[in-house]
């Protein structure tokens, strides 16, 4: 009866519509496999024929059955006009599963390397002379003295660059790079201590009263000047260079966040999410791959300028404060 309803729907539904649409044959088709398909009606059936101690001596798994059912019917739907499911659709609960602790894998992965940038980039709370940068410790030292010998100079390098075109002949390109360069005495009461820095532009005279801190890393026995307080008018300068270097994202993060991105990229052919320009989920991952660094390196720049801003907003008062205060400690131990 099945076989001989389905030759007459046939004859008289078409299986394409004319505006492109589901078609009367798809519709009546989805209608009878949705109705050998039903998950409830073979239960119903089954149960009907079979006692529970058959079924459970069978090994009746109703579960694999009903992946199976959906199985059958993404792929029927196709056969017949409907647009073609995903490849999410597609799969089985097993492979569902699979593809999402993959992914969450992924995810972990990369759990440990951010974690870094979670942590607190700033002076401690519980000891001010402590600087936190991620994981790394970094102790601040300080030195007040009156501004002498004051001297400021730099150089331009010029660097040119020729390309040999076959076709439109030679192009040069020069690109100019300048340097800045001071350096101070700044002389206290018992002592003298010298400053060099390098593009800082702190621009002071001599005569101007200022505090020199710099951050010495753990284990180390150097470290690089972070602000110049200067004292005579109350203004705060920092060292651009030496606080991008503490406060920046690792470079080495670009190759794990490249490679997670690489690999949702690719993933997205399993959701149907499709790529921009067209790009399927392999190109997606090629092109983050080998391109994707250059974002990256520009989220990580704009990263430490803003950390920089907030180190010199948020923490050069209480440094400050410290400061101060161990002054006034000291002069009142004297």
């Amino acid at each position: 009866a099945d076989k001989w309803i389905q030759s007459q729907a046939e004859l008289v539904a078409p299986k394409v519509s004319a505006d492109g649409g589901e078609s009367a044959w798809t519709r009546w088709y989805l209608a009878a496999s949705s109705y050998e398909l039903d998950e409830d009606l073979r239960a119903a059936t089954i149960s009907t024929y079979f006692s529970a101690a058959t079924l459970r001596e069978l090994g009746y798994a109703d579960a694999e059955h009903a992946a199976l059912a959906a199985r059958g019917r993404a792929l029927t739907s196709e056969g017949f006009g409907m647009k073609p499911k995903s490849r999410w659709d597609k799969q089985t609960a097993e492979e569902k599963t699979e593809s999402i602790l993959f992914i969450a894998g992924m995810v972990v992965f990369m759990l440990p390397f951010l974690y870094r940038e979670t942590r607190r980039f700033g002076i401690s709370k519980k000891d001010p002379k402590q600087l936190r940068a991620g994981f790394r410790r970094y102790t601040l030292h300080w030195f007040s003295g009156t501004v002498a010998n004051y001297r400021k100079s730099s150089t331009t390098t010029t660097t040119t660059v020729t390309t040999q075109h076959v076709s439109s002949g030679t192009s040069i390109r020069q690109s100019v790079t300048r340097t800045t360069y001071e350096s101070f005495d700044l002389v206290g009461d018992t002592e003298t201590h010298s400053v060099n820095l390098t593009d800082a532009n702190v621009n002071f005279t001599n005569g101007l009263y200022v505090t020199a801190v710099w951050a010495i890393p753990r284990g180390k026995d150097e470290g690089l000047y972070v602000l110049m307080f200067d004292r005579t008018s109350g203004k705060t300068k920092p060292v651009p260079l030496a606080l991008f270097q503490i406060l920046r994202m690792r470079y080495w993060l670009m190759f794990p966040l490249s490679l997670l991105g690489a690999f949702l990229a690719a993933a997205t052919e399993i959701f149907e999410f499709g790529g921009p320009g067209g790009l399927s989920g392999s190109g997606q991952a090629f092109f983050i791959l080998f391109f994707g660094w250059i974002p990256l390196l520009i989220i990580f720049t704009l990263i430490a300028s803003w950390r920089a801003r907030r180190f010199r907003k948020r923490d050069g008062p209480k440094i400050l404060a410290m400061i101060e205060s161990e002054e006034k400690e000291l002069q009142a131990a004297s």
